[in-house]
């Protein structure tokens, strides 16, 4: 069946019709202040990634490695589920989707885009009735197995990864938002179940692959990110490439590939500048290291 067997009316291009939301949206565009994206030279989406991993995508470092048509499929699969997420959080929450954001600050050109934003009514122990609260929310969707490790199925107690909570906090502490809360939401994206978090920006708690010994909150978090990202910038802006580091295990002295997939830490053997990096010192280096790209 089409999507528009239920539609009434003309459906198609070039149809006469009366302006049905021009107008309003002519004035709000002309209105709203637009967000300085090209200014950001830093993502959301990269947090949590490697150091160097990072100051290669700032450098724009041609990749070494070409997605494969498995990794598209999981790509495709995540939009669906990312996609749909959306829309029903627009519907069920009144949700804005896809909103930009940006810290605002010349030392912090970081920004990217919030999954959905919505205000919520919250009554706990530590709150008022009826306080409205602002929730910033992130879709991230994975596999079977992924899906059953993350919600407590291999003895680890149900968690979000910390780079999700990282990317959607990144947006919630943005001047752009100032949200209350982050609302991580995770799909099996074969069996099509979910589960979800919602945390307090400022409720601190063990996060096990950051610190299990440690109470974080989801702003400190967030902050010592920003001074990750922004030393990886300062080291790019003056010519060095940062470190093989990634957060969680340390320096990778030889770097697994992807013909190794249960090589540590995983992260370098999905990284598509893998091949490059492989063969440079794991320490910082000179970005005239790398070898020129034509």
């Amino acid at each position: 069946m089409s999507y528009f067997d239920d539609v009434e009316g003309p459906v198609g291009v070039g149809i006469p019709t009366t302006r049905l939301i021009g107008p309003v949206l002519e004035a709000r565009l002309r209105t709203k202040q637009r967000p300085n994206l090209t200014a950001n030279k830093l993502i959301a989406s990269d947090a949590y990634k490697c150091a160097r991993a990072i100051g290669l995508r700032v450098l724009g470092y041609p990749r070494d490695v070409s997605y494969t048509d498995e990794d598209r499929a999981a790509f495709g699969a995540g939009d669906f589920v990312d996609t749909t997420a959306k829309e029903v959080f627009a519907q069920q929450r009144n949700a804005a989707i896809d909103v930009p954001f940006d810290w605002g600050d010349a030392n912090l050109p970081i920004g990217g885009k919030a999954d959905s934003v919505y205000k919520t009514t919250v009554v706990g122990p530590d709150r008022e009735d009826d306080t409205t609260a602002r929730v910033v929310a992130e879709v991230k969707s994975t596999s079977p197995g992924g899906y059953r490790y993350q919600t407590g199925g291999y003895s680890a107690p149900a968690h979000p990864k910390v780079e999700w909570v990282l990317q959607a906090g990144l947006a919630a502490c943005s001047p752009t938002f100032d949200a209350d809360y982050i609302h991580i939401v995770l799909v099996d994206r074969e069996n099509l179940v979910s589960a979800e978090w919602l945390i307090g920006v400022d409720d601190p708690q063990v996060w096990a692959d950051w610190d299990p010994d440690e109470q974080w909150t989801v702003r400190q978090l967030v902050e010592s990110e920003l001074g990750r990202q922004t030393d990886v910038l300062m080291q790019c802006d003056h010519g060095t490439l940062p470190a093989r580091e990634v957060p969680g295990f340390g320096l990778v002295l030889i770097p697994p590939g992807r013909d190794e997939p249960k090589g540590k830490p995983w992260n370098c053997v999905y990284c598509p500048w893998q091949p490059t990096c492989a063969v440079l010192a794991p320490e910082a280096v000179p970005v005239n290291d790398l070898p020129v790209r034509i």
